[in-house]
């Protein structure tokens, strides 16, 4: 099972309401986009010994002797990075602390992400003329059929966030 969690902003978005709102939906799948995010990071971690988020959109980005390009923002409990080589205006916003999901983030962890994802949303709507999006979810580890079905060594390769 796989919970979704989604939001669909504007009329190129394919979102069929106009008001703001977010949807969650829960699958009996798990998406084969999510099975990929997994098998990427299990792939990775099972090469170089640690999570890819953590090296490419946390410790690369926060070196000194390199320079920040994609990091559009930081907050004392998360990025808003551009993925290397990531699609136009794609901006991922990753926890700075390693979990597989974010079913367990405390109340500063949870306020510091509203306010990460209000300012990257006044950001676009602001220098992209109210743009639609897609808050494409929140990838995260969270069912314990998922934990079962990609093994405990999941925890360790997988780095929950989030897509917009």
């Amino acid at each position: 099972m796989m919970v979704l969690y989604f939001k669909q902003y504007g009329p190129l978005s394919g979102g069929s309401l106009v008001h703001p709102h977010m949807q969650i939906m829960a699958l009996p799948i798990v998406t084969p986009e999510m099975q990929l995010q997994i098998a990427h990071a299990q792939q990775y971690h099972d090469k170089f010994g640690r999570c890819l988020k953590c090296h490419a959109l946390r410790d690369e980005l926060l070196r000194d002797d390199l320079p920040r390009q994609r990091l559009l923002y930081e907050s004392p409990h998360f990025l808003a990075v551009m993925p290397f080589a990531g699609r136009a205006f794609h901006v991922s916003v990753v926890p700075r602390a390693h979990s597989h999901t974010w079913l367990g983030i405390g109340r500063e962890e949870v306020d510091d992400l509203a306010g990460v994802v209000q300012l990257l949303m006044e950001t676009l709507y602001h220098l992209l003329d109210d743009p639609s999006y897609i808050i494409s979810g929140i990838f995260s580890v969270d069912s314990p059929r998922m934990l079962e079905e990609f093994g405990d060594s999941v925890k360790d390769a997988f780095h929950w966030g989030l897509e917009i």
